[in-house]
């Protein structure tokens, strides 16, 4: 009987750890998915605020393609006049980009928007690189292409980053009929 008894408060307590383990490992999960919902919304709200630090640079660049479309199709005397506008675009864009809120509105995103983010501040920094140094080889026309061209990849990025973003930019750039 002794070695009953000795049996029995075995498997009890063995059953009362294994249930307080248990217990242990769900208030761990709910901490877990807590924790995890927290960084979500961190992560929701970081990118709202991304949108807004990057919003002004994309509309100076949207303004700045409208210009350059509109340059393209001038005619030789209005050339001066149109590539004015499209300087002015480039000034605008480099000003904007040039703020502290575009550096820092990489923090706290998560990768695949960091990832976007990225690409669009390196469009957008590459547009004012090629505008402000300009190849001394290059034609006025094919010059004006390659802008549109480097411009005109802010389309693939911004779409998946927020669309409200990508909507404005096409929009304003005048580039609806170009975006698949």
């Amino acid at each position: 009987m002794a070695a009953h008894e000795g049996l029995a408060g075995g498997l009890l307590a063995g059953a009362g750890a294994l249930w307080a383990a248990w217990l242990a490992f769900q208030a761990v999960q709910e901490q877990l998915g807590e924790e995890r919902e927290l960084r979500r919304t961190q992560q929701r709200e970081a990118k709202e605020a991304t949108v807004i630090c990057i919003a002004q640079p994309v509309h100076a660049a949207a303004a700045a393609l409208s210009a350059i479309e509109t340059a393209l199709r001038a005619k030789p005397n209005e050339w001066e006049d149109a590539d004015k506008f499209v300087d002015l675009g480039v000034t605008f864009t480099r000003a904007t980009l040039e703020s502290f809120t575009v550096r820092e509105g990489i923090q706290g995103l998560d990768v695949d928007d960091k990832a976007l983010y990225l690409a669009i501040v390196a469009t957008l920094a590459a547009f004012v690189n090629v505008s402000t140094n300009p190849s001394p080889t290059m034609l006025r026309q094919q010059r004006l292409e390659n802008h549109r061209d480097l411009l005109m990849k802010l389309h693939r990025y911004l779409r998946p980053f927020d669309s409200e973003l990508a909507d404005v930019f096409v929009r304003d750039s005048g580039t609806a009929a170009h975006v698949a």
